[in-house]
């Protein structure tokens, strides 16, 4: 976890993310809204745009810190202005306002295709009309690939995470990750434990074991029950990872 203003986002930190789209289309659910997709070869860029702004916002200025000289305060203001209008330049180049923005990058995880949330950020103009949530719908239902959670959340993320089960056609799990190399393979307790409390096995590689589990809004952590139960088994137990994953399974 990290904490709400451990990634602030929002307008500043997409204003570079302008320019020429090849290809935008009509956000499925008819919110006027447009989408584009750029493949970066297995690393996608996701954005979301509002077509009827016309007009660039460059967000607020920078404000004064106590402690800055008027010099200094002077120089950042200027540098900010002329930064905004290079951005202006590709704004007008843009199908309108940048809205939203996912970044997901290829995942080290045994499911064909899974990509890995690394940033997403949504214009805090546009925040609570459910933004967030179509960046990841559309990985999930129109590029159908598996997506897991990034290795760090703002509660914000979080609670997306969770609105994900609302999307017609998309399943979440959490899972985790067992490291073959300090359990035994064919321990059959062990394996019945994780049955027990729910796994179901989806694949295991020369290092690992991943397991999922069902994953239901207020039940706990998946980590520490996972770990304490298997501890009664295993002292040196070693779960390698925990998170969450969310897929395509059709409608």
């Amino acid at each position: 976890r990290i904490s709400k203003g451990g990634y602030e986002g929002g307008k500043e930190a997409m204003q570079h993310d302008y320019g020429r789209e090849k290809t935008v289309r009509p956000l499925p659910g008819g919110s006027g809204f447009l989408y584009s997709i750029t493949d970066g070869g297995g690393d996608y860029e996701i954005k979301i745009w509002d077509p009827r702004v016309k007009e660039y916002n460059p967000g607020e200025p920078p404000k004064k810190l106590s402690w800055q000289m008027d010099a200094e305060y002077k120089r950042m203001l200027a540098n900010w202005k002329e930064r905004h209008e290079v951005y202006k330049k590709y704004f007008e180049r843009s199908p309108g306002q940048l809205v939203g923005k996912l970044d997901v990058e290829a995942a080290e995880f045994p499911m064909k295709g899974a990509v890995q949330v690394s940033t997403i950020t949504v214009d805090e103009d546009y925040r609570g009309l459910g933004i967030a949530k179509a960046l990841y719908g559309i990985v999930l239902s129109i590029l159908k690939l598996p997506l897991t959670a990034g290795s760090r959340q703002t509660p914000g993320g979080a609670r997306n995470w969770l609105s994900l089960v609302n999307i017609p056609g998309v399943d979440v799990k959490g899972f985790v990750q067992i490291d073959v190399d300090e359990i035994d393979n064919d321990d059959d307790e062990l394996h019945d434990m994780i049955m027990q409390l729910g796994g179901q096995f989806i694949s295991k590689d020369e290092y690992s074991e991943y397991w999922a589990f069902d994953v239901v809004p207020g039940t706990g952590e998946l980590k520490p029950a996972i770990k304490n139960k298997l501890s009664e088994l295993y002292d040196d137990y070693g779960v390698a990872q925990t998170g969450l994953i969310a897929y395509w399974r059709g409608q």
